[in-house]
């Protein structure tokens, strides 16, 4: 964030530490006594967990390795700092440490993106932000290590299968005011014949119920850096088809085989099984295995031989990478003699085709990434008649030409992939292939399933969630209001009028949302959390056009300003008023602030109260005694940067030019100027020229150049300087800075040089300037305490 404003910001900050209070509520996950198991209790593995003592807990509620991000408050408001949760959207809540030490390391993450988990106990009738505050007793950071494992009992929870492209195949939900997310795995030690890896695969996307035990331990590469060592599994509440398949968004989780044909191939590198199995219909691909090592064997033996049969149970473990889906063989069958090319025959069967096609001719698609490819044939279908031309690599783009049409069971479109056309299959049995990149309203696509998104804040207009995708298709189910942060279920759908749609889960409200058209993004992905806006003083000031909001709220106390509007029209229209008639009036905020970019600026408060004061106080006064001087030379302290701006002060006929880097030197023109309780100075370095604040409350953020002698300097890197007339005398160069430095030259009284460095601080406190004059490059020395003998060339 520029300066003049980031320094009395983090002043204000500092301020805020001493108080402590809240406003907000958030969720938390509470540990869920062990229940007594269902009839419909899953196998469990014999091996009972190791017990390791946790740290000994304050009262509230246990936070077991919880990761998120320690965030600080913006100036004004009445906290310094809170923990911005990264998990299933369970929020933010205040948080501080058991000691000293602690409170330390949670400060030194402040606004650093660093991620981290946090172990402790959250109380939520103490006053911190959202009304809750972890008090926080360890804290293991991103890249420090694995923590040891700390013991569960009972936590109650649902399992979940990844998106695609993740490291990890599943995660563990634990229910609670706040659901937290962990990943889950299962020891060697405690799984027997791979009993209890079984059972947990059929649990994913059942929607059932689920008691674990065993321990936790974090910093490892899983989800949300944690994982859960399972030792004991039972369904505590069976899903809507008795746990064994069927997830929230129709996918499944398991299914038997009962005499599939295909044929067993050994996979690449990389591929997640060592073995595959080749549907002898279709391009589909699966992993193969078996927990009995005669069939392992069997397995091993037939791989490239020819067509086989097998039973068993598939298991779907992600929904959108069927690559990664596993068959677990109870029996196989050798099919002989083997029949040679793979050429299926035709069959008068009409299979229909249940996928929804999400394409649209004329759009951009792509091969849904991955290490299958899809086949591209000279006609719809897999018939005699049908030649495959080659295959299409997981993430190739193409255009679509044609389509679709339904044959073998497929939806087939013609496409053009870098002037390789032809047809291939968008997919089968719930699980698509290929990918919509646009539809036709021309929008590039932002949004991918599993990630979280939000409806965009200008202008603050709500989306529609319509139960299927499509404007006028189905029913409208709710909406989803400016800001609003949602999860994105799957998608994209391209709807009837051209428009991208996505099902969406905002905060319980599932359906189908569009994600814009005719230029104009309705949705986004969501970048940072919300914050609550709690009496907020400033003025309300109407920004240039160069600003990403018409209104702004200046802050009272310092000169940091973010966007300003409304949702309630009355609102809308008080605001505008006081960003005119009359300017400069006192106000008092309440709202949510939505933080766009780290910079400040494109942030923006939704304003759900307004308060004016009725007095305007006096004009703050300039209390920090002036340092610099016109005609001589200063620096912006190292560290913040410093905004310049066209005129002395921070009112609307002072735009910002740019922002000038912590070190940067600069010569003074002009000033000083008490403008809004600031000293400001008109500056010029390199081609910019305008007027920056000196500090405030104590605090410079500039300061004169001057080495140990005291002689103020007045050249800048460059620009001209020549050798004073007077003393007449000759300036020497050296090949560094100091006395210690080898003459190599000399410049005579009013020798004009180019100033290329400096300066820096040598021997005796004199200040010296790496110049070039004429061709001779070195080092020479600005003057002594009285007399300069170097100046600027005017």
């Amino acid at each position: 964030m520029p300066r003049p404003w980031a320094k009395l910001a983090m002043l204000l900050l500092f301020s805020a530490a001493i108080i402590s209070g809240c406003n907000l509520t958030v969720a938390e996950p509470t540990a869920t006594p062990t229940p007594e198991p269902s009839a419909t209790t899953a196998p469990t593995a014999t091996t009972a967990p190791t017990e390791t003592a946790t740290p000994e807990q304050e009262a509230g509620t246990p936070a077991i390795g919880w990761y998120g991000l320690v965030t600080g408050l913006p100036a004004g408001s009445q906290f310094d700092d809170y923990l911005f949760l990264l998990s299933e959207g369970a929020g933010s809540v205040g948080i501080a440490g058991a000691d000293d030490a602690l409170e330390a390391r949670i400060v030194s993450l402040r606004n650093t993106n660093t991620r981290a988990h946090f172990w402790g106990s959250l109380r939520c009738d103490v006053p911190d932000y959202n009304g809750c505050q972890l008090r926080v007793q360890q804290i293991l950071a991103d890249g420090e290590g694995v923590s040891e494992p700390a013991a569960i009992r009972g936590w109650i929870g649902r399992l979940y299968s990844t998106s695609p492209g993740a490291g990890y195949d599943d995660y563990f939900v634990l229910l609670g005011d706040r659901p937290m997310r962990y990943g889950i795995a299962v020891p060697p030690e405690n799984d027997r014949q791979g009993a209890l890896s079984l059972t947990l695969a059929a649990q994913r996307d059942s929607g059932a119920l689920l008691s674990i035990s065993g321990d936790v331990i974090c910093g490892v590469a899983d989800a949300n850096g944690c994982q859960i060592r399972l030792a004991e599994l039972a369904v505590v509440e069976a899903g809507q088809d008795g746990g064994t398949s069927g997830g929230a968004d129709g996918t499944v989780s398991s299914e038997p085989v009962e005499g599939w044909t295909g044929t067993l191939v050994r996979n690449g590198a990389g591929a997640p099984y060592t073995y595959g199995f080749q549907f002898w219909e279709a391009t589909r691909r699966v992993g193969v295995t078996s927990v009995d090592a005669t069939i392992q064997g069997q397995i091993a033996a037939l791989a490239g031989t020819g067509r086989v049969r097998v039973w068993g149970i598939l298991y779907h473990n992600s929904p959108a990478t069927p690559d990664d889906d596993v068959i677990y063989v109870s029996a196989l069958e050798a099919q002989l003699p083997t029949p040679a090319p793979r050429t299926p025959t035709p069959t008068p069967i009409v299979v229909a085709c249940n996928l929804p096609p999400r394409l649209q001719v004329g759009n951009t698609g792509r091969v849904s990434p991955g290490p299958l490819p899809n086949a591209l044939r000279s006609a719809p279908g897999t018939g005699g008649d049908s030649i495959v031309l080659g295959n299409l690599p997981g993430g190739t783009t193409f255009t679509v030409l044609q389509g679709p049409i339904c044959a073998n069971g497929y939806y087939w479109w013609r496409v053009d992939a870098g002037g390789a056309v032809g047809w291939t299959a968008e997919g089968r049995d719930g699980v698509y292939w290929l990918d919509p990149l646009s539809c036709n309203s021309g929008l590039p696509i932002r949004l991918t399933p599993g990630q979280q998104g939000r409806v965009t804040l200008f202008p603050a207009l709500s989306n529609t969630v319509r139960s299927q995708p499509g404007r006028n298709v189905g029913s409208v189910v709710g909406e989803i209001p400016p800001g609003g942060v949602f999860n994105v279920l799957s998608g994209p759908q391209c709807g009837p009028e051209g428009m991208a749609w996505w099902r969406v889960n905002y905060n319980g409200l599932i359906g189908w949302t569009a994600e814009g058209e005719a230029g104009v993004y309705w949705l986004e992905p969501a970048t940072g959390g919300s914050e609550a806006v709690n009496d907020w003083r400033g003025v309300i000031v109407r920004n240039d056009g160069a600003m990403a909001y018409p209104l702004g709220f200046q802050f009272w106390e310092g000169m940091l300003r973010v966007g300003v509007t409304s949702s309630d029209a009355g609102i809308l229209a008080q605001l505008n008023f006081l960003a005119n008639n009359p300017p400069g009036v006192p106000v008092h905020i309440w709202g949510i602030l939505y933080p766009n970019n780290p910079g400040g600026e494109d942030d923006v408060v939704f304003v759900s109260r307004i308060e004016v004061e009725a007095a305007t106080p006096p004009p703050p006064t300039c209390t920090l005694p002036p340092r610099l001087s016109a005609g001589y030379t200063a620096r912006v302290t190292p560290g913040e940067p410093n905004a310049v701006r066209t005129a002395p002060g921070t009112g609307s006929g002072s735009t910002v030019q740019a922002n000038i880097p912590g070190g940067t030197i600069f010569r003074v023109i002009e000033g000083p100027r008490c403008v809004d309780g600031y000293n400001w100075w008109r500056i010029t370095t390199g081609s910019l020229t305008g007027w920056t604040a000196e500090g405030y409350a104590g605090v410079y953020w500039l300061e004169p150049l001057a080495c140990g002698n005291g002689l103020r300097s007045r050249l800048v890197p460059g620009m001209q300087g020549r050798v004073t007339y007077d003393p007449p005398n000759a300036n020497t160069v050296r090949d560094r800075p100091g006395d210690a430095g080898t003459p190599i030259g000399q410049i005579p009284p009013g020798g004009v040089f180019t100033v290329l460095d400096g300066p820096q601080c040598a021997t005796g406190g004199l200040t010296w300037w790496r110049v070039n004059y004429n061709g001779l490059v070195g080092w020479t020395a600005e003057g002594v305490p009285g007399q300069y003998w170097l100046e600027p060339v005017s």
